[in-house]
């Protein structure tokens, strides 16, 4: 599985209750890669249902994606969890950054998203009263590099097959019989 985003095991908690977390990072994939799903480690200070779900963005603050909702049990140690998207998929361009975010409803207990101290990578926060996606989005740099990844796959299209080139013969009582040329190599 090819990933791009903060696959560390970090412990420090950081709500997301009511807050939208997460961080830039470069795409450096094959152009046309689909990002399949966000993995976002979680825990909390109560083990309950909660309902977290997490999203893409561009990193001109552009909403791009929603992952589905992964309504659960969470439970008081640290855990990865998936959250995939559904189809269509979002397609991704090498060379570009994205923003990978993860967030929950705010329920006056704690659910928390790991982070791992702070590296290079610009991190963001956004107070939001879940609801739809903020489209753009209007966080707040921070210092932390929260744990949260993005796995993706590349499904090269098929090429045609190599046109054939057909002639037409005469032949001497007035019957026509089919000639093959070599295909072209197809560049």
């Amino acid at each position: 599985m090819a990933t791009f985003g903060n696959t560390t095991d970090g412990s420090t908690n950081n709500s997301i209750e009511g807050y939208i977390r997460g961080g830039v990072y470069p795409f450096s994939g094959t152009t046309g890669s689909t990002a399949d799903s966000i993995f976002a480690r979680l825990c909390t200070n109560q083990e309950r249902v909660y309902s977290p779900k997490c999203a893409l963005y561009n990193s001109d603050l552009s909403y791009i994606a929603t992952t589905n909702v992964l309504s659960q049990s969470y439970p008081i140690t640290y855990a990865w969890y998936e959250f995939t998207f559904s189809d269509p998929k979002p397609t991704l361009t090498n060379g570009n950054s994205y923003i990978i975010v993860v967030w929950a409803e705010n329920e006056n207990r704690i659910l928390s998203v790991a982070s791992s101290g702070t590296t290079g990578v610009t991190n963001y926060y956004q107070f939001q009263i879940m609801n739809g996606w903020p489209d753009p989005l209007a966080p707040t740099t921070s210092a932390e590099q929260y744990c949260v990844y993005c796995s993706y796959s590349y499904t090269p299209s098929p090429h045609p097959p190599p046109a054939r080139d057909f002639l037409l013969q005469p032949l001497p009582m007035g019957k026509q019989r089919m000639m093959f040329r070599r295909p072209r190599p197809v560049s």
